[in-house]
């Protein structure tokens, strides 16, 4: 009888833990922050950066629209 109750007391744990699990990962989900995406290779450096040319520029703007719109998806399926 001791090791039923022990093995029911164990497996509710185990259910809180990955309520507790889901949970938090649901969060990480929702706050999920794509800052390693489309950034300037050259702000990490103290020194000025070269002026980008229209190509450069052009392909920031489709990786920041590409973001938002992941952003957005993710976002929508939580």
């Amino acid at each position: 009888m001791f090791q039923v109750m022990v093995n029911v007391i164990l497996n509710l744990a185990g259910v809180g833990i990955a309520i507790v699990a889901i949970v938090l990962y649901s969060i990480n989900m929702v706050n999920i922050r794509l800052w390693w995406m489309c950034r300037d290779p050259y702000s990490e450096y103290e020194y000025t950066t070269p002026t980008p040319s229209p190509h450069e520029s052009i392909m920031k703007e489709k990786c920041l629209e590409g973001k938002e719109l992941v952003l957005v998806s993710v976002k929508n399926v939580i």
